[in-house]
């Protein structure tokens, strides 16, 4: 039996303690790629809040630009709408004038 055990170590290189060490190297690789593995969950979790809040901020812009123009193109209609009406005062005053002075010419 001796024999079948040495003849086992010398075919595979390795005796227990050699195995136990190389699972302890496996457990502590492990245990390292569970920390990075729970640093980066975090990290996206983190990431995606803040995106998160990106597109929120994003939607209010959005939302204060289509007010800012729709204010503008309010503001834009009455400024029109009061240089017609200036226009049409002018118009009417030119044609005050003409007339007034249509009806001296006719004397």
């Amino acid at each position: 039996m001796e024999q079948n055990d040495n003849e086992v170590k010398v075919r595979f290189g390795l005796d227990n303690n050699q195995i136990i060490e190389q699972f302890e190297k496996i457990e502590q690789k492990l245990l390292k790629l569970i920390d990075i593995r729970a640093s980066l969950e975090k990290e996206i979790k983190d990431l995606n809040d803040y995106i998160g809040q990106l597109e929120q901020e994003l939607q209010q812009k959005i939302e204060a630009e289509s007010k800012l123009i729709e204010e503008r193109s309010f503001v834009k209609a009455k400024v029109d709408s009061l240089l017609n009406k200036l226009e049409d005062i002018n118009i009417a005053a030119d044609s005050d004038d003409q007339k007034e002075e249509g009806g001296v010419a006719s004397f």
